[in-house]
């Protein structure tokens, strides 16, 4: 079956997501990211790292967001290297200046990244109070790390930290594209 989720990304339009189930032997449903990894792999947004595998504790780097975006874009990132599009594409609508391709994107670069892709405007400023390391946010990502927290795309973990500085974990990404997308919907 198909899902048909209208984005008002940097270019717009209608993306058609078709929905297929995948299953992952090192996501046991008990994960806290099982639900969101099966959306973000059933979509194709994020692909299995082997035949049975997601390694959710993996990292993932700029280049696969990049890519990533563009393909929810409509962008055919097919080529070699295989990254090459998704960048192209990233730095062409300054959702990326495409810098560090092959490096862990830290949680503030992926809430920024989406932001910039939305075309969304600042949250309030008043959204960061209460996290305890709101003061670690990089001065670039604070209007998206606002949006981001007041969108509940990261909403922070037990001890009230948003680790603007983490590299973002597969099933980090997985959470909040399947948050972001809704959000979009």
């Amino acid at each position: 079956t198909g899902t048909e989720l209208v984005l008002r990304g940097v270019t717009g339009g209608t993306l058609r997501v078709e929905e297929r189930a995948v299953r992952f032997e090192d996501v046991p449903e008990s994960f806290w990211g099982a639900g969101d990894i099966a959306f973000a792999a059933a979509r194709e947004l994020l692909q299995g790292t082997g035949p049975a595998e997601f390694s959710p504790e993996e990292h993932l780097t700029r280049a696969m967001l990049m890519t990533v975006l563009a393909r929810i874009e409509g962008i055919d990132t097919q080529g070699t290297p295989w990254y090459e599009k998704g960048i192209q594409w990233a730095v062409e609508t300054g959702v990326s200046d495409g810098s560090e391709p092959h490096a862990p994107i830290t949680r503030e670069q992926l809430v920024t990244m989406l932001y910039r892709y939305a075309g969304a405007q600042p949250g309030s400023p008043e959204t960061l109070n209460g996290f305890a390391d709101a003061g670690r946010v990089s001065g670039y990502a604070l209007d998206a790390m606002r949006w981001a927290t007041e969108n509940k795309i990261i909403q922070g973990n037990e001890g009230n930290h948003v680790e603007p500085k983490a590299e973002a974990t597969r099933a980090e990404v997985a959470v909040m594209m399947q948050r972001f997308l809704h959000l979009a919907g």
